[in-house]
């Protein structure tokens, strides 16, 4: 992770694309300097569906990169939003319309002059 604090740090502007803990005072005090008005997309589904798609995905992955299985205790640690700026929830247990996405995100977007968001 602290390449990832690294990098956005130094970056105009950034999307970081990870899981954090939402009561971790640490990544919740970094993802806050990151940014004035930030916008998070939380992706939700029911913690039993999390889990079997986690699981399913274990499976082919290299190992380095999951563990066979995520412990409740430890899935429970990133059951809300970190509620750092604005929140655009997305329900992940039906098929997730990128468009519409994007287009919540962007509402949510400080204007900047000359540009138009509304694409």
């Amino acid at each position: 992770m602290e390449l990832l604090w690294a990098l956005a740090a130094d970056a105009p502007s950034v999307v970081i694309e990870a899981n954090f803990r939402p009561r971790d005072p640490y990544q919740r005090s970094k993802l806050a300097g990151l940014a004035e008005d930030p916008v998070e997309i939380c992706c939700q589904c029911d913690p039993g569906l999390a889990a079997r798609r986690y699981n399913d995905r274990a499976r082919t992955c290299h190992p380095i990169h999951v563990l066979a299985s995520i412990p409740p205790d430890v899935r429970a640690e990133y059951d809300q939003p970190v509620g750092i700026g604005k929140l655009v929830t997305v329900d992940t247990a039906i098929p997730v319309d990128v468009t519409a996405v994007a287009v919540a995100v962007r509402a949510h977007l400080p204007r900047s002059p000359g540009k138009d968001h509304s694409h």
